[in-house]
């Protein structure tokens, strides 16, 4: 990753031959390093990780072991960097 700045200019991320403006700590929506969140809230755990994968995120942390998911962190359709963990919680027993 590396990383330019111009002068007076805004800061440029290079990721994978890609280059995205970043704006304060969020990216250029339209960017390819810029993903959407998915909506994985009534999924099985196994679901919801292809679902958070096929998406270019990460699975983050889960609380709980009972399908389904029953809440998510960050919600869908939030604009995230790619790589970014999605946390779930899974439904009380």
């Amino acid at each position: 990753m590396m990383r330019k700045r111009g002068i007076g200019g805004p800061m440029m991320q290079n990721v994978g031959g890609a280059c995205a403006k970043s704006v304060g700590n969020s990216f250029d929506e339209n960017s390819p390093i810029s993903k959407t969140v998915p909506d994985v809230v009534g999924l099985s755990l196994a679901d919801a990780t292809l679902s958070i994968e096929a998406a270019g995120l990460t699975l983050g942390s889960v609380a709980g072991s009972v399908d389904p998911v029953a809440s998510q962190d960050p919600t869908d359709g939030t604009r995230v960097t790619s790589g970014t963990p999605v946390d779930l919680t899974m439904s009380a027993p």
